[in-house]
């Protein structure tokens, strides 16, 4: 195999996967999803090359090409599908989901002690007011229910991307489905309540980083 296929395979390759990872209801990626997927910056010659090559691969009838919401985009012919399955020797780079988790993962290891600490402060400060009660004023409570409800998002948070967020895989698109381990536990309001809150419990933690 020429060095000139082995890169389209590559391409091809990254393409595909970024197919699989598609999130969205339009068909077909962008070139900067198969950027991500190759780990090649934006503003890098290896990206220039790729605005070349898309269109010799359509050219060679293993892409096609169109626009969505004034967009180019990429879609694997079948040809190009079983090029791409049969890139055997290509290795691609970690995948951008893979890459995500990874980092909060590893966000939530270093700042859990932080965030802990978060909670146990706005818990005590909840305390002490409730102690002079009578002299706080409805500001004071509002500010601290904010403070209290934050932190004990961000501990959720930590919960989750530490002990429920399982590692995905290049298979399949990795996408919340908002569901925990609670779910046989609780009350079907609570559950209606809890569903609204995990929501965000990916983000928090990557809002760390």
């Amino acid at each position: 195999m020429s060095a000139v296929v082995g890169e389209d395979q590559l391409v091809l390759a990254a393409l595909a996967r970024a197919e699989r990872h598609r999130t969205g209801p339009s068909p077909g990626v962008t070139r900067w999803a198969v950027c991500d997927h190759l780990a090649v910056t934006r503003r890098s010659r290896a990206a220039r090359e790729l605005r070349v090559r898309l269109p010799r691969l359509v050219e060679s009838g293993l892409l096609d090409a169109s626009r969505v919401h004034g967009m180019d985009v990429w879609h694997l012919t079948e040809a190009g599908r079983r090029l791409a399955a049969d890139a055997a020797g290509v290795v691609l780079p970690e995948s951008p989901q893979h890459r995500v988790w990874r980092e909060a993962q590893d966000t939530a290891r270093v700042r859990q002690a932080e965030v802990r600490r978060r909670v146990i402060a706005a818990v005590q400060e909840v305390s002490a007011q409730l102690e002079r009660s009578s002299a706080v004023a409805c500001d004071e409570w509002l500010l601290a229910a904010d403070r209290l409800s934050g932190s004990c998002r961000l501990m959720a948070s930590v919960a989750y991307c530490l002990g429920e967020w399982e590692e995905p895989d290049d298979v399949r698109a990795d996408v919340d489905d908002c569901r925990g381990v609670s779910d046989l536990l609780a009350s079907d309001e609570e559950l209606a309540r809890v569903g609204v809150l995990r929501s965000g419990r990916r983000r928090l933690m990557l809002s760390l980083r």
